[in-house]
Protein backbone atom coordinates (compact mmCIF):
# COMPACT_ATOMS: atom_id res chain seq x y z
CA UNK A 1 0.00 0.00 0.00
CA UNK A 2 1.27 3.47 -0.90
CA UNK A 3 0.32 6.45 1.22
CA UNK A 4 0.18 9.84 -0.52
CA UNK A 5 -0.13 13.23 1.10
CA UNK A 6 -1.74 15.91 -1.06
CA UNK A 7 -1.45 19.65 -0.46
CA UNK A 8 -4.97 21.02 0.02
CA UNK A 9 -3.96 24.32 -1.55
CA UNK A 10 -2.18 23.31 -4.78
CA UNK A 11 -2.66 19.56 -5.13
CA UNK A 12 1.06 18.65 -5.07
CA UNK A 13 1.56 15.03 -3.94
CA UNK A 14 4.11 13.78 -1.40
CA UNK A 15 5.02 10.31 -0.21
CA UNK A 16 6.60 11.63 2.99
CA UNK A 17 4.45 13.26 5.67
CA UNK A 18 7.23 15.59 6.86
CA UNK A 19 7.78 16.88 3.30
CA UNK A 20 4.07 17.57 2.95
CA UNK A 21 4.00 19.35 6.30
CA UNK A 22 7.04 21.45 5.40
CA UNK A 23 5.49 22.31 2.05
CA UNK A 24 2.21 23.50 3.55
CA UNK A 25 3.44 25.26 6.68
CA UNK A 26 7.19 25.86 6.85
CA UNK A 27 8.53 26.46 3.34
CA UNK A 28 6.35 29.54 2.70
CA UNK A 29 5.24 28.06 -0.63
CA UNK A 30 1.70 29.37 -0.12
CA UNK A 31 1.40 32.83 1.38
CA UNK A 32 -2.01 33.63 2.77
CA UNK A 33 -3.68 36.84 3.84
CA UNK A 34 -2.35 38.53 6.95
CA UNK A 35 -5.81 39.84 7.79
CA UNK A 36 -9.23 38.97 6.51
CA UNK A 37 -10.52 42.54 6.49
CA UNK A 38 -9.70 43.81 3.01
CA UNK A 39 -9.89 47.27 1.48
CA UNK A 40 -12.33 47.68 -1.44
CA UNK A 41 -10.65 49.79 -4.12
CA UNK A 42 -13.36 50.29 -6.72
CA UNK A 43 -17.07 49.64 -7.33
CA UNK A 44 -19.09 49.67 -10.56
CA UNK A 45 -21.35 52.70 -10.95
CA UNK A 46 -25.10 52.10 -10.68
CA UNK A 47 -25.56 53.85 -14.04
CA UNK A 48 -23.55 51.27 -15.99
CA UNK A 49 -25.55 48.54 -17.70
CA UNK A 50 -23.57 45.37 -17.87
CA UNK A 51 -24.37 41.77 -17.36
CA UNK A 52 -27.08 39.40 -16.23
CA UNK A 53 -28.71 39.78 -12.87
CA UNK A 54 -26.89 36.74 -11.48
CA UNK A 55 -23.44 38.06 -12.47
CA UNK A 56 -24.03 41.73 -11.62
CA UNK A 57 -20.91 42.91 -9.77
CA UNK A 58 -22.47 46.15 -8.50
CA UNK A 59 -22.99 45.20 -4.86
CA UNK A 60 -19.44 43.81 -4.70
CA UNK A 61 -16.10 45.59 -5.06
CA UNK A 62 -14.44 45.26 -8.47
CA UNK A 63 -10.98 45.30 -6.89
CA UNK A 64 -9.74 44.61 -3.37
CA UNK A 65 -6.29 44.93 -1.83
CA UNK A 66 -5.20 42.22 0.58
CA UNK A 67 -2.24 42.54 2.96
CA UNK A 68 -0.30 39.26 2.96
CA UNK A 69 1.64 37.59 5.77
CA UNK A 70 4.99 38.37 4.11
CA UNK A 71 4.25 42.12 3.92
CA UNK A 72 3.14 42.29 0.28
CA UNK A 73 -0.10 44.03 -0.69
CA UNK A 74 -1.91 42.05 -3.42
CA UNK A 75 -4.78 43.28 -5.58
CA UNK A 76 -7.57 40.92 -6.64
CA UNK A 77 -10.16 41.75 -9.32
CA UNK A 78 -13.80 40.65 -9.52
CA UNK A 79 -14.36 37.89 -12.07
CA UNK A 80 -17.83 36.52 -11.39
CA UNK A 81 -20.31 35.55 -8.72
CA UNK A 82 -19.69 31.90 -7.88
CA UNK A 83 -22.62 31.32 -5.54
CA UNK A 84 -25.33 33.99 -5.44
CA UNK A 85 -26.49 35.29 -2.10
CA UNK A 86 -29.70 33.65 -0.92
CA UNK A 87 -32.88 35.61 -1.55
CA UNK A 88 -34.13 37.38 1.54
CA UNK A 89 -37.05 35.65 3.15
CA UNK A 90 -40.22 37.71 3.33
CA UNK A 91 -40.87 39.00 6.79
CA UNK A 92 -43.65 37.16 8.50
CA UNK A 93 -46.59 39.40 9.27
CA UNK A 94 -47.28 39.54 12.93
CA UNK A 95 -50.35 37.54 13.70
CA UNK A 96 -53.21 39.74 14.70
CA UNK A 97 -54.44 38.84 18.14
CA UNK A 98 -58.21 38.51 18.12
CA UNK A 99 -59.95 39.80 21.19
CA UNK A 100 -61.58 37.14 23.24
CA UNK A 101 -65.30 37.59 23.57
CA UNK A 102 -66.69 36.81 26.98
CA UNK A 103 -70.29 37.02 28.17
Amino acid sequence: MITKYICELCGEEFTDFEQALDHEYHDKVHIGPDVYQVKPLRYLSKDVSCCSETDDPRPYPLDISVPMADGALVQYTFDRVITPAPSPEPEEAEEQVQPEVTE
